[in-house]
């Protein structure tokens, strides 16, 4: 059973639902809602931030200055730094689009650090063995597209919250494969398989996921008993979603005890249109969603132009976004189709996503305006004969 499958059946649910487009102008408002219901939100949580202060990291954009202002807490708004911007342009189902710069100006926006993510994340400096009680920030599996049925998984990368990439054995898992005659496995990794807090990372089997506890370097096998299509976190449980004769969606710790059913669907994070391809996780922070979704219809450009096939990250709104990111169409070392998971949000005004291509980013994008800034770079792989996944802890 396939993602598409789910879709599917999700669509059929909803088949009977009136669509209702309030246009721009009604967009436009709900916007300027959207900053006021954030600035509450905020204020609200204002008094734990005080308290989480000590200790913690802070955001600060940085632009080339020796000597920088001093880093305002993450939440709070910075300046506009210089370098290239996004550009408003167009709307896509009645949302407001902006678009990216291409993908070779990435390296000249300001830098936005405190998000625990270094400047670099190196999956070939990998030091030593996995050290139990570390926290894992993110989760990487490196694949070079040449493993066949039967081999164990290679190339699994944790980043540590001491900035560390550390090799890890997974070769216990048994991946999925896909095909005939030289079976080809898929990732164990998905982008939801770094549990919120790093302490736990979900791989993936046919029938089953191994569960690997970082704070005691131990394993735990939850068998599920039939083939599931989806895996995710929910705060410190496992939920699953899995289709045999019936749609099951189960909740399990980490210990593997089931504490949830139903067969109802998840819950999901909706796009513009309902013929979009959605694609990564879904991150929310206090009521707003974000998830990267391939559009299916065509989209006004800067110039004037209607293009089709564009990667977008859709952003703002707890149950559908209320603005987008285009990324452009470019030919010869442009982002590549599916280029720009979600990570996560920074803070209340702050999206961070992946941009994938030949040197590969982490971004953030200030929602709905036109600041974009570089977090991190990926290196330590060989693009044009490796490709990889990631997933990646809470960064708010």
């Amino acid at each position: 059973m396939t993602d598409q499958r789910l879709r599917e059946l999700l669509e059929e649910r909803v088949a009977d639902v009136t669509t209702i487009d309030l246009g721009a102008d009604a967009w436009s408002r709900a916007s300027a809602v959207r900053r006021s219901r954030r600035t509450a939100a905020f204020a609200a949580v204002a008094a734990v931030a005080v308290v989480a202060v000590v200790g913690a990291t802070t955001a600060v954009v940085t632009g080339g200055d020796d000597n920088p202002a001093p880093p305002p807490p993450a939440t709070s708004p910075t300046e506009s730094a210089p370098g290239p911007k996004a550009e408003r342009a167009g709307t896509y189902g009645g949302v407001p689009v902006w678009w990216a710069p291409p993908a070779d100006q990435e390296a000249d926006l300001p830098r936005l650090t405190g998000s625990e993510l270094p400047e670099r994340i190196d999956l070939s400096a990998r030091g030593g063995g996995l050290p139990a009680g570390i926290r894992a920030v993110a989760l990487f599996q490196v694949d070079d597209d040449r493993h066949r049925f039967g081999e164990p998984p290679e190339g699994v990368v944790v980043l540590g919250s001491d900035g560390v990439t550390y090799a890890m054995d997974a070769s216990r898992v048994e991946p999925i494969s896909i095909g005939s005659g030289n079976y080809i496995p898929l990732p164990i990794v998905s982008a939801e398989s770094l549990s919120p807090d790093g302490r736990y990372a979900f791989f993936l089997e046919s029938e089953s996921l191994e569960i690997y506890d970082f704070g005691t370097a131990t394993w735990t096998t939850l068998d599920l008993g039939r083939t599931y299509i989806e895996a995710r976190w929910q705060g410190d449980l496992i939920e699953v979603t899995s289709v045999g004769i019936d749609l099951d969606v189960s909740r399990y710790t980490t210990e593997g005890r089931r504490v949830y059913s139903s067969s109802e669907l998840p819950e999901s994070y909706r796009g513009p249109t309902r013929r979009d391809e959605p694609y990564g996780r879904v991150a929310r922070l206090v009521d707003y969603g974000a998830q990267a979704r391939h559009l299916a219809g065509s989209v006004t450009t800067p110039d004037g132009a209607a293009v089709r096939g564009v990667d977008a990250v859709a952003a703002g709104g707890y149950s559908e976004p209320d603005t987008l990111l285009a990324m452009p169409f470019e030919t010869g070392g442009g982002r590549w189709n599916q280029c720009c998971p979600v990570v996560g949000w920074l803070d209340l005004e702050t999206v961070l996503f992946e941009s994938r291509h030949d040197d590969a980013r982490v971004l953030a994008w200030r929602v709905g305006t036109p600041d974009l800034f570089q977090v991190s770079e990926v290196v330590g792989w060989t693009p044009g004969e490796e490709s990889y996944v990631a997933s990646f802890a809470a960064l708010d």
